[in-house]
């Protein structure tokens, strides 16, 4: 068995001793010592680096709820205000470019719909919602949406006509 000097009192002393015959001190061999010291640090870094990841995870998921909640109080907050006063396109086109940013799709299309539907003439409405409809992947409803957006907007407005010939573009109409 080899042998090794103690680390307190630099006798000589077995590499396998728990104890220095000499000077009765734990662990006598520096390497031994020195191993077990880097498995420990090994193990504060692992528990440290999971910890670390578990707070990032719940500090994620903290943020996203809040976030969630405000976004459902501003939504709540348009709703009321779209409630009282019904011809205010601003509150409409607000609510429904939140809901489109917040990936409610369906529901940002049910608002521009209705937006249309008060406002037949406003351009801007039927391109929210063919923006919408895009990132929903509903080519059909973009074509009827192009169609009746032809039929509605004002033949001699400049930019009504510029926005229906970059639609027909992007749907391969032209």
């Amino acid at each position: 068995m080899p042998m090794t000097k103690c680390r307190e009192c630099q006798g000589d002393v077995s590499s396998e001793a728990n104890k220095c015959p000499k000077c009765g001190i734990d662990t006598p061999d520096l390497a031994i010592l020195q191993g077990r010291s880097k498995q420990r640090k090994l193990r504060v870094k692992a528990v440290s680096t999971v910890l670390l990841l578990a707070l990032s995870v719940g500090s994620f998921y903290a943020y996203k709820t809040i976030r969630d909640r405000q976004v459902e109080k501003i939504i709540d907050q348009y709703t009321y205000l779209i409630s009282q006063n019904p011809n205010d396109q601003y509150n409409y086109f607000k609510l429904g470019n939140l809901l489109h940013e917040y990936g409610r799709l369906t529901e940002a299309e049910n608002t521009y719909r209705i937006l249309i539907e008060k406002f037949p003439q406003e351009e801007d409405a039927y391109n929210s919602l063919m923006v919408t409809l895009r990132a929903a992947g509903k080519d059909d409803e973009m074509n009827k949406l192009y169609d009746q957006a032809k039929s509605m907007l004002d033949p001699s407005d400049k930019d009504a006509q510029e926005l229906l010939h970059l639609w027909a573009i992007s749907l391969g109409r032209q």
